[in-house]
């Protein structure tokens, strides 16, 4: 750390003394100013009011002069080309191809979610026979605890 040196005190006898101005010299005194200890009385602000309500705006009318009158709008007729079915119709053989494949993918999806549907049903009729087995056991259990309580009941007479 050479770069930063210490740094020496100085006495206050080390600086030189100024010289005394005499007063006599021409240069003009400060005013001087009375300072008060009492702070000056300052009224009080009035109460701060709040207008809440949103102010209702009348709506601008404008007058048209009468003598302007509005420019007449000719009906816009489509031209429409008639296609002719007698005319063969001409395609690039790359954007046939890619109809041609497009074509292709839609039917595999087609199939893919026609295959899934059904195994959809297969398993929603698995699922169903499945519930009725648990539905018939639930009911052979109620039964059978109907007997037993009415037995219970009956030997306890």
């Amino acid at each position: 750390m050479f770069l930063f040196k210490k740094k020496k005190k100085l006495k206050a006898s080390a600086f030189p003394e100024l010289p005394k101005i005499p007063r006599e010299s021409g240069l003009p005194e400060f005013p001087s100013y009375k300072v008060s200890a009492e702070k000056p009385e300052i009224p009080p602000l009035p109460p701060f009011k709040r207008n809440l309500e949103i102010p209702k705006r009348e709506l601008a009318t404008v007058n048209i002069p009468s003598r302007v009158a509005a420019p007449l709008r000719k009906e816009i007729t489509p031209l429409t080309k008639q296609i002719s079915q007698e005319k063969p119709l001409y395609i690039q053989m790359e954007e046939y191809s890619k109809i041609l494949k497009t074509l292709e993918l839609i039917k595999s999806k087609i199939n893919n979610a026609e295959s899934t549907l059904l195994n959809l049903e297969r398993f929603k009729e698995k699922e169903d026979i499945e519930l009725g087995r648990w539905k018939e056991e639930v009911n052979k259990i109620k039964e059978n605890l109907i007997l037993v309580e009415k037995s219970l009941s009956s030997s306890q007479r």
